[in-house]
């Protein structure tokens, strides 16, 4: 029997940006998904290439990683492009054997994105925050510590 491959946090980071890019370029293909891959987007199981596998057009600028080795699990949550509008898309995935065995999405469609308001604060995750303007990591850092 030969050993099950575990990947550290590098390798499921890796597994999540080509999972990310390959549905940018809406081809299956480009991603480490295991033949038998359950997908499911907004709670739905649908087939690979389906969703917003078809409707996807590029990535946004924001996005945030968090991976378990442990449990071989990688999560991300930012924003894609569907067909140009901005939407937020969280994603996790578990690898078995280095490749992608589950992909679970969640596309949020706000209809409210289409204010004002809402398209300033697209403007707020589309964009990279400096590290003196994060009070709030600071903030959160010191509640820990106690």
């Amino acid at each position: 029997m030969a050993a099950k491959t575990h990947a550290g946090r590098t390798g499921l980071v890796s597994a999540v940006e080509q999972y990310l890019d390959a549905v940018a370029a809406r081809d299956p293909s480009r991603a480490p998904l295991s033949p038998h891959v359950r997908f499911t987007e907004n709670s739905q199981l649908l087939r690979v290439g389906d969703g917003f596998w078809a409707t996807c057009n590029r990535r946004g600028v924001y996005s945030h990683v968090a991976a378990d080795p442990s449990t071989q699990q990688a999560g991300v949550i930012g924003v894609m492009r569907e067909n140009d509008v901005a939407v937020i898309f969280g994603l996790r995935i578990k690898l078995e054997d280095g490749l992608i065995s589950e992909a679970e999405t969640v596309v949020s469609r706000d209809p409210s994105c289409s204010t004002r308001t809402a398209r300033k604060s697209w403007r707020q995750w589309e964009s990279r925050c400096r590290p003196g303007w994060r009070p709030y990591r600071r903030l959160s850092a010191r509640h820990v510590r106690r």
